[in-house]
Formats: C-alpha cells, sequence, structure tokens
C-alpha cells in the first residue's frame, strides 16, 4: 500500500509541477535580487538555461535527469565540437541553476554533482606587445569618424582597457565622476563580484584621459 500511495503522490507531483521555464524565471530573478548578479551574468544564465531546453526538449521538471543532462554534454562535445571551456561554461551554469532547484525543494539530487570535466588545454595567454598596443591607440584615434568627439572616447576606453585592466562591462557603466585625473585614480563601482575597487592611473593613461 505505501508504494500505490508513493507512486501517487508522485504523479501529483508532477501534475502540479511548474514549467521548467517557469523555475528558470524564478532562478534569476533570485539571482539579479538576491545575490546581485551583474546584467551580463544573468544574460550567460538565460542563453545557456534556453539552449539546454532548446536542444533537449526538456520542458517538464519531471525529465529532468541525470542521464538526459549528460547525453546534452557529450552531444556538445561530440557533435558541436564544444572545446573544454565551453563544456565548463555550460557547466557551470547548469550546476547553480541545479543547485538552486535542490536548495528549493523542487529536485532531490544535483545531477551534475561529481560529473566528469575535460581537461583544460595548457595554453599562456597571449598578450599584445607594447608595438602591438600601440597600434591599437593609434587605429582607435585616427580612424575616420563623423564626430571629433569619438577618436578621443574610443581611445580613453582602450587605453582604459589596455593599461587599467578594467572589463568591457566595467568600462561601460564608468561615470564621469568616477575618473580622477588629479588623484590618478578610476573608481570601480560594483564591478566583478559586485564589489568596488579603485584603479591607478599612469602617466601615459592619464595623459590619454586628459585628451
Amino acid at each position: 500500500m505505501s508504494v500505490v500511495r508513493e507512486i501517487l503522490f508522485l504523479l501529483l507531483f508532477f501534475m502540479d509541477a511548474p514549467k521548467l521555464l517557469e523555475l528558470v524565471e524564478k532562478f534569476l530573478q533570485h539571482g539579479q535580487v538576491m545575490k546581485n548578479y551583474s546584467k551580463c551574468t544573468l544574460i550567460g544564465y538565460r542563453r545557456s538555461l534556453n539552449l539546454f531546453m532548446k536542444e533537449t526538449g526538456i520542458t517538464e521538471l519531471g525529465q529532468l535527469n541525470r542521464n538526459s543532462i549528460e547525453a546534452w554534454f557529450f552531444n556538445g562535445r561530440l557533435k558541436r565540437k564544444w572545446g573544454p571551456v565551453s563544456f565548463r561554461y555550460y557547466l557551470k551554469y547548469i550546476n547553480c541553476f541545479l543547485k538552486w532547484l535542490l536548495k528549493q525543494g523542487y529536485i532531490k539530487e544535483n545531477y551534475v554533482e561529481g560529473m566528469e570535466k575535460p581537461r583544460m588545454e595548457q595554453r599562456l595567454p597571449r598578450t599584445l606587445t607594447h608595438d602591438e598596443a600601440q597600434l591599437l591607440l593609434d587605429y582607435s584615434f585616427h580612424s575616420n569618424y563623423r564626430y571629433n568627439y569619438e577618436r578621443y572616447r574610443n581611445r580613453a576606453v582602450i587605453g582604459i582597457m589596455l593599461m587599467a585592466g578594467l572589463r568591457k562591462g566595467e568600462v561601460t557603466n564608468l561615470k564621469y565622476h568616477d575618473v580622477s585625473i588629479d588623484g590618478k585614480s578610476i573608481f570601480i563601482n560594483l564591478g566583478k563580484g559586485g564589489k568596488d575597487r579603485i584603479i591607478p592611473i599612469n602617466a601615459r593613461l592619464s595623459t590619454i584621459l586628459s585628451g
């Protein structure tokens, strides 16, 4: 009799279970409100989870299981030619989503916990030479622009990324008052990880930002 009750309970649970897309939206709202995820991070989660649902055809919570998820990852490696970085990128987002589902009581286990990851290629990151960096700065300044201010703006953006190491999102979020030429510093408001930080400005970058 207990087996029958268990089966009935599972049937009722999956009949009333929310659609997977609804849970994705709840997860993203939680990340935005409680975790303070950046816009770029939220976009990454949405793209990855939507791609997973589209390619697997999984729309119901009850369809989620270890085999279906592992099959998607293996298919990505074998047929879509994912590199180790892409594999780990998607695994990170799927893992966080499943952890949230587990914590909220929607599932009983994290289906990707312990999943083997492909080995990363042991390559040193390529950096620009001094001449390449200078060429990039020159190009950003001497290209044909409709308005003259664009050459100063674009050179400043390239200079900040090259010499201060700011990320794309951090540069686009900069405000005029965040940059202090006199104080030789740039204030990063809620950068990566939701943390503020101050970046020093060297003499060369100071000259570029001064126009």
